[in-house]
């Protein structure tokens, strides 16, 4: 589950924040669910996906010590945690770094419609905070809950043994003030093995670049879904941001082998196209395909209505549609409209093919669908990069 927003910080609280490797809005707002709003965007059809570019990566800012624990649900690994904060590994969103104070605890009633009643609880408290322009403080939270709920403080120091429940962080500045908070899926359990200093810088560049790379491959596809890049023009952007780190030769070298090969393989248009079909089979966005394009053919019918018998008109009843019904039912999306005029022009079209471009034209300026996108090539690249092999960490196989 993603963050929450912090509220606004008081000059007199406020802390100099250490840099976050997390993904910007993918769009000027988010948006938390596929929705059908109105669409009134007049950008033209061949216009690129404008993304803002990531905040540089910088190694060792977590490393330089051995993980503390991990989160684990159905017995997959899905972060690793470091007393400076955390890489999230496969994960819809994508695999990110990030870098945070955290206070963190464990709920663990065996009973998880009460562990989640009490998520609630402490997100209702901390906002009525916030609600009144006031920061809650570690020591009011601890004790408000730590005597009155069942959880257990963990603390920032390698654990040894699993805490059954679920991981709850607190997000805090350096006053020990509240400014956000993580609730987890997972339970909070000790690595499996201990890794190499190797293994972990390895790990945490290829959590950088698996999200910087696949920010460059959408940033740089467009709304009909075709990638407006090259490979090589990508990995001269690989090759300049490592310029940029202060990081060991054999590092670069390492990273510049393993993701400039990967470039390759996944900046091509064929692997675009599956990804695209792969977040919409996922998101079942197909359904609204399917339906724009039974309408589009049942006007096509009544193109022909003069050539259809009596018997089969009645027998189709109301599923012939008129240039006006058409127009009418999709009279609040402007890309609907579009192609819909186009359709009315030369209605030769294969209906199938002009529904799914005029849905994926929506959905490309879609916060949600675009983060999803975004997710897919980050986990694929984690995943094919090998900085997860021989480190015991089992990842989530199904995003």
């Amino acid at each position: 589950m993603d963050r929450i927003p912090m509220p606004p910080i008081k000059k007199d609280t406020a802390q100099r924040s250490e840099t976050k490797l997390t993904l910007p809005p993918l769009r000027a707002t988010a948006q938390p669910e596929i929705s059908k709003k109105q669409d009134t965007t007049t950008d033209k059809d061949d216009s690129p996906v404008v993304l803002p570019r990531l905040v540089e990566a910088k190694s060792g800012v977590i490393l330089g010590s051995q993980p503390l624990f991990t989160s684990e649900h159905d017995d997959k690994v899905g972060s690793v945690y470091f007393e400076g904060g955390r890489l999230r590994l496969i994960h819809p969103s994508g695999p990110t770094r990030e870098v945070y104070r955290s206070y963190c605890v464990c709920l663990t009633n065996s009973d998880k419609k009460v562990r989640n009643r009490d998520v609630e609880t402490i997100r209702t408290w901390v906002k009525s905070y916030w609600a009144m322009q006031l920061t809650p403080t570690i020591k009011a939270f601890e004790k408000k809950f730590l005597s009155s709920m069942s959880m257990v403080k963990v603390d920032k120091k390698a654990v040894d043994e699993s805490i059954e429940g679920n991981l709850f962080e607190l997000i805090v500045d350096s006053y020990g003030g509240i400014r956000s908070y993580h609730p987890s899926r997972g339970h909070v359990s000790p690595l499996k093995k201990t890794l190499t200093q190797q293994q972990l810088d390895f790990l945490e560049l290829s959590v950088i670049y698996s999200k910087q790379i696949s920010h460059w491959i959408i940033s740089k596809i467009n709304i009909n879904g075709t990638i407006d890049i090259t490979a090589d023009s990508l990995k001269a952007l690989l090759g300049k941001d490592l310029s940029l780190l202060k990081l060991k030769r054999e590092n670069v070298i390492m990273i510049w082998k393993v993701f400039s090969h990967l470039i390759d393989i996944y900046s091509k248009q064929d692997n675009i196209d599956n990804a695209i079909s792969h977040i919409m089979q996922e998101l079942k966005i197909s359904v609204e395909i399917d339906q724009f394009s039974y309408d589009l053919r049942h006007y096509i019918f009544d193109k022909k209505f003069n050539l259809i018998d009596t018997q089969r008109r009645l027998s189709m009843g109301r599923k012939i549609m008129s240039k006006e019904q058409l127009i009418n039912k999709y009279n609040t999306s402007l890309i609907h409209l579009r192609s819909i005029y186009a359709f009315i022009k030369n209605p030769h079209q294969d209906p199938n093919t002009v529904a799914y471009y005029t849905v994926l034209k929506i959905y490309m300026r879609n916060n949600y669908f675009l983060e999803r996108l975004c997710g897919y090539f980050g986990n694929q690249l984690l995943r094919e990069s090998g900085a997860l092999d021989g480190t015991g960490l089992d990842v989530d196989d199904n995003n």
